[in-house]
């Protein structure tokens, strides 16, 4: 066993301390955290901390303040056994409104799931949010989803899943929003199985008044059906409709 601590204390503001222990036995132990401050605000921390024995596992988890808004935090574990996970999230605090936000986790045994979350806020009303969710063990799911928020009224939201098993799903909505009254929405679904269907709803609401809906549903089974209706209303008195049918047996 190893052990080294040290402190200094430079002028009274500044400061310094490293502590470092080792076990270099059937356990394989590693821990070393260090600890600065530099003029009262500014701060900085790295522990660290490795297990080498059967459960193999690092730890890293850094911390810093540097003006008492700036913050970013990075923090790392790994266990490297069965079990195979990995997470990685990272916090960012830049001027107090500005924030980044990524956490990553993977697992690598029999399930392989993998997930990463980022949100980001610029000035208080900018923000985006991106998530994606894999599952890459039988039932092959992927899904993500992503919204933005632009100046507190511009909004799109994106969203995707896919299910790539004997169900053969695929589902993409995507809808904006632009100034509060123009919205337009767009729906895609599929099923790929014995049953294969796909839908497409198209929505756009322009000014309150104009409203164009384009829905496209297909069966594509034994009965064969296509449907295609179109409807339009222009200026709250004026409205268009067509209709569009084909069956095939």
């Amino acid at each position: 066993m190893e052990c080294k601590p040290t402190t200094r204390v430079l002028d009274g503001t500044h400061m310094e301390c490293k502590h470092t222990t080792r076990v270099l036995d059937g356990t394989h132990m590693e821990c070393k955290p260090t600890t600065r401050v530099l003029d009262g605000t500014h701060t900085e921390c790295k522990p660290k901390t490795r297990v080498l024995d059967g459960t193999h596992m690092e730890c890293k988890h850094t911390t810093r303040v540097l003006d008492g808004t700036h913050m970013e935090c990075q923090h790392k574990t790994r266990v490297l056994d069965g079990t195979h996970t990995e997470c990685k999230p990272k916090t960012r605090v830049l001027d107090g409104t500005h924030m980044e936000c990524k956490h990553t986790t993977r697992v690598l045994d029999g399930t392989h799931t993998e997930c990463k979350h980022t949100t980001r806020v610029l000035d208080g009303t900018h923000m985006e949010c991106k998530h994606t969710t894999r599952v890459l063990d039988g039932t092959h799911m992927e899904c993500q989803h992503k919204t933005r928020v632009l100046d507190g009224t511009h909004t799109e939201c994106k969203h995707t899943t896919r299910v790539l098993d004997g169900t053969y799903t695929e589902c993409k909505p995507k809808t904006r929003v632009l100034y509060g009254t123009h919205t337009e929405c767009k729906a895609k679904t599929r099923v790929l199985d014995g049953t294969h269907t796909e839908c497409k709803p198209k929505t756009r609401v322009l000014d309150g008044t104009h409203t164009e809906r384009k829905p496209k549903t297909r069966v594509l089974d034994g009965t064969h059906t296509e449907c295609k209706p179109k409807t339009r209303v222009l200026d709250g008195t004026h409205t268009e409709c067509k209709l569009k049918t084909r069956a095939v047996d």
